[in-house]
C-alpha cells in the first residue's frame, strides 16, 4: 500500500514540475497578499508558494485533530476507569451481601440449636429430679 501511495505522489508531483516549466516565463503584475503588495513575481513563485502553503496547512490541521482526539481518548479512559471500579463495586456488594445473609442465618441456626440444647437439657435434668 505504501508503494502505491508514494507512486501516486511522484505523480502529482511531476505533474506540478510540469505545470510550472509551462508557466516559467508569465510574471503577475501584483499581488497583494493582506497588507503587503508585490509587484512583478514570477508565476512559478506564487504557485509555488501556494502549494507550500497548502502543504503545511494540511499536516498542521491533523496535528491539532490528533492532539485534541488524544485528550479525548484520555478523558474516556479515566472514564472507564470509573466505571470498571464501580461495577467492581456493585459485584462486590452483591457477594457481601450474600455472605453477611449466610453468616446471621448461620448465627441464627446455632442460637436455636443452642438454646434447643438447653432446653432439652434442662427437661433432662427436670426428668432426673422427678424420679
Amino acid at each position: 500500500m505504501r508503494l502505491i501511495s508514494l507512486f501516486f505522489i511522484v505523480i502529482i508531483v511531476l505533474i506540478i514540475m510540469w505545470f510550472l516549466t509551462q508557466n516559467a516565463d508569465q510574471v503577475v503584475k501584483e499581488l497583494e497578499i493582506f497588507q503587503y503588495s508585490f509587484e512583478d513575481v514570477d508565476l512559478i513563485k506564487v504557485l509555488f508558494g501556494t502549494f507550500a502553503f497548502g502543504v503545511i496547512m494540511g499536516f498542521l490541521i491533523p496535528v491539532f485533530q490528533y492532539i485534541g482526539a488524544k485528550g479525548e481518548v484520555r478523558k474516556f479512559k479515566k472514564e472507564v476507569k470509573k466505571l470498571r471500579s464501580e461495577l467492581n463495586d456493585l459485584r462486590n456488594v452483591g457477594i457481601e451481601s450474600e455472605l453477611e445473609v449466610e453468616e446471621e442465618l448461620l448465627d441464627d441456626k446455632e442460637a436455636e440449636d443452642d438454646s434447643a440444647d438447653d432446653s432439652a437439657g434442662s427437661e433432662t435434668k427436670d426428668d432426673n429430679s422427678a424420679q
